[in-house]
């Protein structure tokens, strides 16, 4: 399995990113919560999308929302093959982090996976 997480990897766009928060349904573990849409055989991607988000009126700092993002795309860059055994269906979606408090990588890494396990669950 290949752990990197590319540029066609990312979600990114005005539109795509705005349609995805319009019409996606939601997935929420802990202080993550997801936002997904689902494109069957790739209409618009052949793969999954997913970006991230700190908001700034939960983490003020810059620095701080930084350092959550990449704990964010790291815990989910080891750990994408979950969504992988999705056959059909690409997933493109938004992960953010809605808490004040910081969090270490390795309950991210936790709350991470529970979260793709209950993505694929609501997607198969």
């Amino acid at each position: 399995m290949n752990h990197s997480l590319g540029k066609s990897k990312k979600l990114k766009g005005k539109t795509t990113i705005a349609r995805v928060f319009k019409d996606g349904k939601s997935v929420r573990k802990g202080p993550l919560r997801m936002v997904y849409v689902l494109n069957p055989n790739g209409k618009e991607s052949s793969e999954h999308q997913i970006g991230f988000v700190v908001p700034k009126r939960f983490v003020k700092k810059a620095v701080d929302r930084n350092k959550m993002k990449r704990l964010m795309r790291e815990s989910y860059r080891l750990q994408q093959e979950i969504i992988q055994t999705l056959d059909s269906q690409y997933i493109q979606g938004m992960i953010m982090y809605q808490s004040s408090k910081p969090m270490e990588f390795e309950k991210m890494f936790s709350l991470m996976r529970k979260l793709l396990n209950e993505l694929t669950k609501r997607a198969s």
